[in-house]
C-alpha cells in the first residue's frame, strides 16, 4: 500500500545483494517498489525501508530450507513410506534440527537495509544500504534499531528540528506562514531529502515539544483551529506558553511565531475594546503628570500636551564564558533576545567580539584554520596581531 507511514518491505529472496554492490538485483526491486505501486506512481518514498538478503548467505538459508522441507515431508508420510517407530521418530529429530538451522540462517541471511535518501544538493535520491547483522534474532527490530543509529529513521523529531525543517527545505510551503499537520506528515513521507518518521505519533510527539521550549518564538511555533483568508485572521490560536495544551488533528494549523503572537494581540483587543466601551464625558481630561510632583498636573486642552516620550532603541554588552560560549549564549537568546523579538516591528541586531590571546603564540596550523573559518563564516573583520 502507498501509506504514510513507515514500512519495512521484506525483499523476496531471489532478489539479493552482497557488500559494495551497486547493481544488485535487490537493489533494481527496491527501486522499482520505490518508484511504482501497480500501474500507478508511489507518493510516499520515503515511507519504505527494504530488508534484503545477502547473496552469498542467502543460498546457505535456501539450502537449510530445502532440508527441511525435505524432513517434513517424511515425517508427514512416515506411513506412506514404510518406516517404523524410530525412523518416524528420526525423522522429527532431523526436522526440528533443520527448523533452528533455518531460523538461524533467516537472521543471519536478511542483512541488508535500504531506504531512499537525498543528501543536501543532491539533485534526487538515491538508494542506500545499510548493514543491519546483530546478534538479535527480532529482524524488525534490529533494522529499526540500525535505521534510527544511522539516522534514517526518527523515533520522534524535537520542534527545533521541526522548525529547523520548515525554514529550510520547506520554505516555499511555509512561506504563507502555517501549514496544516495532514501536509506536514505527507511531505516527511514524501520527500527524502526529509527525515524518516516512524508514523504520525513520532511528529505528534515532537510537535508537542514545543511546550515548555522558551525559545519557541525564535525556534518553534504555535497552533490554530483553522485560517480566515477573506479577514488574515487564525481562529482559536494557541501559543506554547497556553496552560492547555490544543487536541492535534491533521487539519490543526502549525503557525509561525510572529504570525500567531500578532493574532493573540489582535484578540486582546478584541477582548478590551468590546468590555471597555464607557460612557465617559467628552469634555476635557486630565492633564500629563505634572513634572517632579508624582501627582497628576491640572486639566489641559489636547493642544497644550507634549507628546509622549517612546522608548525605541536598546544597548547592550557583556563577556560570555570562554570556555563555554554556547551555553552563555543560549541563555541570552532566551531571557534576551526572544523577550525583544516579542514586540513586533522590533529589529535585533547582534554582533559579536572575539577577543583571545596566547603568550607562547599561535600556531600556523591554527592561525590557517581560523582564517580560513572566519572567511567561510563571511566575518567582517578577522586579523592576528604579531608583537
Amino acid at each position: 500500500p502507498d501509506e504514510p507511514a513507515t514500512r519495512l518491505v521484506i525483499v523476496p529472496m531471489e532478489f539479493t545483494h552482497s557488500a559494495r554492490s551497486t547493481n544488485s538485483s535487490a537493489l533494481h526491486w527496491a527501486q522499482s517498489c520505490l518508484e511504482h505501486r501497480g500501474t500507478a506512481n508511489r507518493t510516499y518514498k520515503n515511507a519504505l525501508i527494504f530488508l534484503a538478503a545477502d547473496d552469498k548467505r542467502a543460498r546457505e538459508l535456501d539450502d537449510a530450507v530445502r532440508s527441511f522441507l525435505a524432513w517434513q515431508y517424511v515425517k508427514d508420510n512416515a506411513d506412506g513410506l514404510g518406516l517404523g517407530g524410530q525412523q518416524t521418530r528420526q525423522a522429527q529429530s532431523r526436522m526440528s534440527k533443520a527448523d533452528g538451522v533455518v531460523a538461524d540462517r533467516l537472521t543471519d541471511s536478511f542483512i541488508w537495509a535500504m531506504a531512499a535518501d537525498q543528501p543536501p544538493g543532491a539533485a534526487t535520491y538515491a538508494l542506500e544500504t545499510f548493514n543491519t547483522g546483530g546478534t538479535t534474532d527480532d529482524l524488525i527490530a534490529r533494522t529499526g534499531k540500525r535505521m534510527a543509529d544511522k539516522s534514517q529513521l526518527s523515533f520522534t523529531r524535537s520542534c527545533t528540528l521541526i522548525s529547523m525543517d520548515l525554514t529550510g527545505p520547506l520554505a516555499a510551503a511555509w512561506e504563507p506562514g502555517h501549514i496544516s499537520i495532514g501536509a506536514l506528515y505527507g511531505y516527511y513521507a514524501t520527500y527524502p531529502y526529509l527525515a524518516r518518521l516512524r508514523d504520525r505519533d513520532a511528529l505528534i510527539e515532537g510537535l508537542l515539544t514545543v511546550y515548555g521550549d522558551t525559545t519557541w518564538q525564535i525556534n518553534g511555533f504555535a497552533f490554530a483551529v483553522g485560517y480566515d483568508e477573506t479577514t488574515d485572521e487564525y481562529l482559536d490560536i494557541h501559543l506554547p506558553t497556553d496552560e492547555a495544551t490544543p487536541q492535534l488533528a491533521d487539519s490543526t494549523l502549525i503557525v509561525e511565531p510572529k504570525r500567531a503572537l500578532r493574532q493573540r494581540e489582535a484578540d486582546i483587543e478584541k477582548i478590551s475594546g468590546s468590555g471597555g466601551q464607557g460612557g465617559g464625558t467628552a469634555g476635557g481630561r486630565t492633564g500629563p503628570t505634572g513634572p517632579g510632583t508624582g501627582r497628576p498636573g491640572q486639566g489641559g486642552t489636547s493642544g497644550d500636551d507634549p507628546l509622549p516620550s517612546r522608548t525605541t532603541r536598546y544597548f547592550a554588552s557583556t563577556t560570555l564564558d570562554g570556555d563555554f560560549p554556547a551555553r552563555d549564549f543560549s541563555t541570552i537568546q532566551q531571557e534576551i533576545l526572544a523577550n525583544l523579538s516579542l514586540v513586533p516591528g522590533t529589529s535585533v541586531d547582534v554582533r559579536i567580539e572575539i577577543s583571545a590571546s596566547n603568550p607562547d603564540g599561535f600556531t600556523d596550523s591554527t592561525i590557517r584554520t581560523v582564517r580560513e573559518n572566519a572567511a567561510t563564516l563571511g566575518f567582517d573583520q578577522s586579523e592576528f596581531e604579531v608583537e
